[in-house]
């Protein structure tokens, strides 16, 4: 099991863990069964990644784990939950001895990387690069053999003799089943695919449309979409936050993003200029999406964020179910876990459904 170059104080910071979830952008979320050695084997180039996972502990509750990679090392893993936090091997270890089922991703700009740890810390670690780091760590096992080769019976070095690990030979670990698991990380999407899946999600909320428009370069997408003027209990602003939604889904990027829609006489917009705001907007999508897919009308959506620590917390008005037999709370509970594969930090969600009325997940 490798080791971390212990900035784990650094990045637990909510201040620099704020700045890295505005800036990163989502490479790709593996569904497992996958562990974390086949995750290291996939993305061990020169790049900054960080790499997330949750799971329940029965009696205990949820856990959350974050590693910090760059040039083949691990700058820092973190682990928290039930009120208590590993730091570096043992937070390694923690994620090591367990099968992961959803694994999410990220890429994180170089630049942001040598602000967090300073121009020296930077150059120090881009000096030794992963070749060089790995021949280091055989000569380092080498000596091990043979040190204990000459003090031990050969039964003693055939039971002690260490197992390579992907640290050591990255390139000679097989990894047969993470190609089968996951999607590549860079997913080509075209605008006419984007526009079909926009056109799918018109036609999820019962509605048609007259005409799709989507323009996009690498820093501004705009989307405009026309619908068939007909009789809806669907907002507007519920339709292009799921857009929003379904944009981040197909794209994993987090540009400036600029939507418009049109029905008949009723008009809106959404202007959304930081990656910050878009991961919300997507989140809020998701939940929406959900609600409405269900007969739950929204009539009104806001939000509260606690940026020290990455709290979300969403305040949805709906109305009652325009099909018979909906719970809302059922529906509310299924949206919620969708929702949180789109937020790394806390989430609540408020659903009010009158003056006294509501549903709160979690409670």
């Amino acid at each position: 099991m490798p080791e971390t170059l212990g900035f784990e104080e650094l990045f637990s910071d909510v201040l620099v863990e704020s700045r890295i979830v505005m800036n990163e952008s989502l490479l790709e979320l593996i569904r497992g069964p996958v562990s974390l050695s086949d995750v290291f084997a996939k993305y061990s180039g020169e790049e900054f990644y960080k790499i997330t996972s949750e799971w329940e502990e029965p009696g205990r509750g949820r856990f959350t784990a974050r590693i910090y990679r760059f040039n083949g090392r691990v700058l820092a893993a973190i682990v928290e939950g039930a009120g208590s936090r590993l730091l570096g091997s043992d937070a390694l270890e923690a994620v090591f001895n367990r099968s992961m089922s959803i694994v999410r991703v990220y890429r994180i700009p170089l630049d942001l990387l040598k602000e967090i740890i300073g121009e020296e810390q930077f150059r120090e670690i881009t000096s030794t690069t992963p070749r060089k780091a790995e021949a280091e760590e055989k000569v380092v096992e080498a000596e091990k053999v043979e040190e204990k080769t000459s003090t031990a019976t050969p039964q003693t070095v055939e039971a002690e003799a260490p197992t390579t690990s992907y640290e050591t030979t990255p390139l000679e670990k097989p990894v047969p089943e993470i190609h089968q698991l996951v999607k590549p990380a860079v997913e080509k999407v075209s605008v006419e695919d984007l526009k079909r899946g926009i056109a799918r999600l018109i036609g999820d909320f019962g509605l048609e449309y007259l005409n799709i428009e989507v323009s996009e370069t690498e820093e501004i997408v705009k989307v405009f979409v026309d619908l068939n003027p007909i009789p809806t209990w669907v907002s507007l602003r519920s339709i292009l936050y799921s857009i929003v939604y379904k944009y981040v889904e197909l794209r994993h990027r987090y540009p400036v993003m600029k939507l418009e829609i049109r029905l008949g006489d009723m008009h809106d917009s959404l202007l959304l200029t930081k990656p910050e705001e878009v991961m919300i907007a997507a989140v809020v999508g998701r939940i929406e999406y959900e609600l409405v897919q269900n007969g739950i009308p929204v009539k009104d959506t806001a939000y509260t964020i606690d940026r020290e620590k990455m709290t979300l917390t969403i305040i949805i008005k709906a109305k009652k179910p325009v099909y018979p037999g909906v719970k809302i709370e059922d529906v509310a509970r299924k949206a919620y876990e969708e929702a949180k594969k789109e937020w790394s930090g806390e989430l609540y969600i408020r659903i009010k459904t009158g003056r006294f009325g509501g549903v709160r997940i979690p409670k």
